[in-house]
């Protein structure tokens, strides 16, 4: 029942912002549904500039309806649990390196690298940051252009952020075919307002997606980030590729993850065997015996009610004859 919920929201919403913008964007280009999944998968990141090896994550990620949990592990000593709230854009991470010590932190997800890492893994991230752009139009403008058939669109958002004598672009460029993403290209401007000068737009980061998932069509199997690095010829490079896509248990929540893995951290024992699997069988459970218990509580009641009817049925025989 929940994820028809949420289904319906994400549409209500998809659609109120196709009504806002009707002249520009279809409704069909917005109303997608995102269940709550589990994705596993394979990340591959090659960074020169900051020195990180040829690494491989075991990923587990779940999605909600404004929260993430995502908890990747190389299996060496390297963990890394992100949680990710969309109402307060910024997410706490807890990470484990290979001398035993484990990290907390908030960080932000517009001024850290580390985002990078929630990003690969959030292509939900993306398609409710454009929806949340389309609810803010004063803080974004929008422009959607598509093809002369309807089946592509470009649809381009860019954001000016303004400080005393410096003016700030950011531009995001995201490219659909048939209702998909499949691209994303983001660039940053800077204006000097003193001086009336301004800089070429630099291009930071390239998202490709491919081979999307039979069941969720709006979840790619594949995607490919090329990371720019301003002032340098090096990039940050990240392919990803997803093996599995599956649903989870009604009303697993975020905070019910985070109290798992919270748990196992204050008990120094880090949560790497804490699988969506494990956590699906402990909500089942818990949903069968609520079902137990309602089942019962109905049973009890339609008892009561047929011995009544009984009772007052040889009650009224009783006083006619």
């Amino acid at each position: 029942m929940m994820r028809y919920l949420r289904v319906v929201t994400l549409t209500v919403i998809s659609l109120i912002s196709s009504c806002v913008y009707a002249d520009t964007i279809p409704a069909s280009f917005l109303s997608f549904e995102i269940p709550p999944v589990e994705i596993s998968g394979k990340l591959t990141i090659t960074n020169t500039e900051f020195d990180f090896k040829q690494t491989t994550f075991d990923v587990h990620s779940w999605h909600f309806d404004k929260e993430q949990v995502h908890h990747l592990s190389n299996g060496k000593g390297m963990n890394l649990v992100f949680y990710h709230n969309y109402d307060s854009r910024r997410f706490k991470y807890w990470s484990q390196g290979t001398d035993d010590t484990l990290q907390a932190s908030m960080m932000d997800n517009v001024e850290t690298k580390n985002c990078y890492l929630l990003h690969q893994f959030s292509l939900v991230f993306l398609l409710k940051n454009i929806l949340h752009s389309l609810s803010e139009k004063d803080a974004s403008t929008l422009d959607w252009t598509p093809s002369a058939d309807g089946n592509e669109g470009t649809l381009t958002l860019t954001k000016k952020t303004e400080n005393p004598g410096f003016v700030m672009m950011d531009t995001s460029i995201y490219r659909f075919s048939h209702s998909k993403l499949i691209s994303k290209n983001h660039y940053t401007q800077g204006l000097d307002t003193k001086k009336g000068t301004s800089e070429e737009p630099f291009l930071v980061v390239t998202q490709q997606f491919s081979d999307y998932n039979s069941v969720f069509s709006a979840i790619p199997m594949k995607g490919c980030n090329d990371y720019q690095v301003e002032g340098h010829e090096r990039r940050l490079k990240s392919e990803w590729a997803y093996d599995r896509v599956t649903t989870i248990a009604e009303g697993l929540t975020a905070n019910r993850v985070l109290n798992e893995l919270a748990r196992d951290l204050v008990q120094d024992r880090w949560p790497s065997q804490l699988t969506t699997s494990q956590l699906y069988k402990k909500e089942q459970r818990s949903l069968a015996i609520k079902r137990f218990v309602w089942i019962g509580l109905a049973g009890i009641g339609g008892l009561a009610l047929l011995l009544f009817g009984v009772r007052y049925y040889l009650r009224s025989r009783r006083h006619s004859s």
